[in-house]
């Protein structure tokens, strides 16, 4: 027989199992933690380590907020991340060995701006020419 959600809600509570918004607040808190214990470690660098470790910062940020915002997580995920010891170093350190990735999309967002200049660009002397010939 089906139990309801409160006889559900008291099992957890006797048992102390946690609920699945209990354990995506302690990730978030586990993570922001990480994010901030690595931006102090920043403060103690030289202004050009600093610089060197920007697109680290930034990669771990995003990281962070996929794995808050964008992903959806099962218990026994939960709860190997909260035991992981530092999941953004550890993302960040896997995500190097893909980061060729980046660069082709790069490449594709670029090759694309390039095209949207020139079409605009060849917009501008086609108005430029009309204009010429109507004088």
């Amino acid at each position: 027989m089906p139990i309801n959600r409160q006889e559900r809600e008291e099992f957890m509570e006797d048992n102390k199992i946690k609920s699945l918004e209990e354990l995506q607040e302690e990730l978030v808190e586990k993570l922001n933690k990480e994010l901030y214990d690595y931006r102090q470690s920043l403060l103690e660098r030289t202004p050009q380590e600093v610089i060197d470790s920007a697109y680290e910062l930034v990669c771990r940020q995003e990281i962070s907020d996929y794995l808050v915002y964008d992903r959806y997580h099962t218990r026994p995920e939960f709860e190997a991340l909260l035991e992981s010891e530092d999941i953004l170093k550890t993302a960040y350190q896997d995500w190097l060995s893909f980061d060729g990735n980046l660069r082709e999309m790069l490449e594709y967002s670029t090759d694309e701006t390039i095209e949207d200049i020139m079409k605009e660009r060849n917009k501008d002397k086609e108005k430029d020419n009309k204009n010429k010939n109507v004088r």
